[in-house]
Order: C-alpha cells, then structure tokens, then sequence
C-alpha cells in the first residue's frame, strides 16, 4: 500500500507539472497510461471542478486549466 501511495504522489507531481502544457482530457489520458503500467487492474479517472467536494476514496492526482480543474483517482 505504502508503494501505491509513493506512486500517486509521483503522479501527482508530474502532472502538476505537465497541467500547464497539456489539456485535462491529454493530462487524464497519460495518468491513465501510467497508472495502468504500474499494475493497477482496476481504477477510475474523472475530472471534475476544483471547487467541488471529492467522495471519500478518491485522491487529488492532477490538477488543469490553470487550477480550474482537478483530475481525481480512485482505485478498484
């Protein structure tokens, strides 16, 4: 578990990154690639507005549009 934990923040820093460059749906699409490459079978990607609430089980990994807009993940 600590493992996926490292991972996430990994993602998350890079798209933090890349979020300025790229659109949500690219940012969305290569989290999806990376995540998926790292053995997670079964997991969930959505984008959603920065301001709205996140249900307990999803993780902050991306944020776009200049902050606008965040990219949350949750596994299983």
């Amino acid at each position: 578990m600590k493992k996926i934990g490292v991972f996430i923040v990994g993602v998350f820093i890079s798209a933090s990154v890349n979020a300025q460059i790229k659109s949500c749906d690219e940012l969305k699409d290569e989290i999806h690639e990376r995540i998926k490459n790292n053995g997670v079978a079964s997991f969930d990607l959505q984008i959603v507005n920065t301001g709205d609430a996140v249900d307990s089980g999803w993780s902050v990994v991306g944020s776009c549009e200049n902050g606008s807009k965040k990219i949350v993940y949750k596994r299983g």
